[in-house]
């Protein structure tokens, strides 16, 4: 019976160690506040998390959509778009070289944009 214990507490820690991990990598990642419209129409909240190679935005109606960065060889641009959504979107970036900045995405297929600007 000790033995079921200990290994019981063993693996509670394990659990905690895990959601502290979690948790903590959830903290340190950017997060900037934005008002943004889709193809012009009312601005409104968007939530921007990540830095890196990718990022996502959570609008305030409960839309999500994560993009990537595409890099070609030793970081030059190789290709006509620099993100693609978690659809396959192929979208276009202006603006937004510092995580707080304003910027505009610009889908090459259909021309759709998200303009954000700070608050």
């Amino acid at each position: 019976m000790p033995a079921l214990i200990i290994a019981h507490f063993l693996s509670l820690s394990g659990l905690a160690n895990n959601n502290n991990q979690l948790f903590s990598s959830m903290r340190n990642k950017q997060t900037s506040y934005f008002k943004c419209s889709y193809n012009g129409r009312k601005k409104m909240g968007v939530k921007k998390i990540g830095v890196g190679p990718t990022f996502q935005l959570y609008w305030v109606d409960g839309v999500s959509q994560t993009y990537s960065y595409v890099v070609g060889a030793v970081g030059r641009r190789t290709y006509n778009y620099d993100l693609v959504d978690s659809l396959g979107g192929k979208w276009n970036e202006k603006g937004g070289t510092k995580p707080k900045d304003s910027f505009i995405l610009t889908n090459i297929v259909n021309n759709n944009t998200i303009s954000c600007s700070t608050f």
